[in-house]
């Protein structure tokens, strides 16, 4: 199959269990966002890319609940989650990314091909922001996770944690951004 995102694909290729893309459940969503985004769910659908450092979301199964996170106003679309929590949204036709560790919103150039073969792939984004060295770590110590999972820290960064090598826990997604968007609210 063929991807709108070749260096992306290059950087961090499909990996593990993909949900296929259903176009009675998706095509309402791909509808509204870029045509290159909505492609590739077509072609490759929802899962792991890079051995799980990063996901697609299935749009129908959201992971952020927007009263927890007053940045959001319930319109953006969960594009791409990171092994540690963080979502990149389409929201007001540019992409929005979420770090759910300090609770800031921080928006980002609304061309799909900046976000996906350039901005995600540079070293120091997945240094920085993806924690792609911590995530090396955190998968030798817990296994891969699964597609309703990811890493953690305690006490919460939000909290005056640390996010360090030994804070890190594996755990659900959902409780997790739930529980952390609390904390932050």
């Amino acid at each position: 199959m063929e991807t709108p995102f070749p260096l992306f694909h290059a950087a961090y290729p499909p990996s593990g269990t993909r949900e296929a893309y259903d176009p009675l459940r998706h095509d309402a969503t791909a509808a509204k966002v870029p045509e290159a985004l909505a492609t590739e769910w077509r072609n490759f659908g929802f899962g792991a890319y890079g051995k799980g450092l990063l996901w697609t979301v299935a749009p129908d199964r959201p992971f952020l609940n927007t009263n927890d996170w007053p940045q959001l106003d319930g319109t953006g679309i969960e594009v791409v989650r990171t092994a540690f929590a963080s979502v990149c949204l389409w929201h007001n036709e540019r992409f929005l990314w979420l770090n759910v560790h300090t609770g800031k919103a921080t928006p980002f150039n609304p061309r799909i091909d900046i976000m996906f073969d350039s901005t995600l792939i540079e070293t120091n984004f997945r240094k920085s922001v993806l924690l792609e060295p911590l995530f090396q770590k955190a998968v030798g110590r817990f296994g891969n996770l699964g597609p309703d999972e990811c890493f953690g820290f305690a006490p919460l960064p939000a909290l005056g944690g640390a996010m360090d090598e030994e804070y890190i826990f594996k755990t659900q997604m959902r409780e997790y951004v739930g529980l952390v968007g609390h904390a932050l609210g």
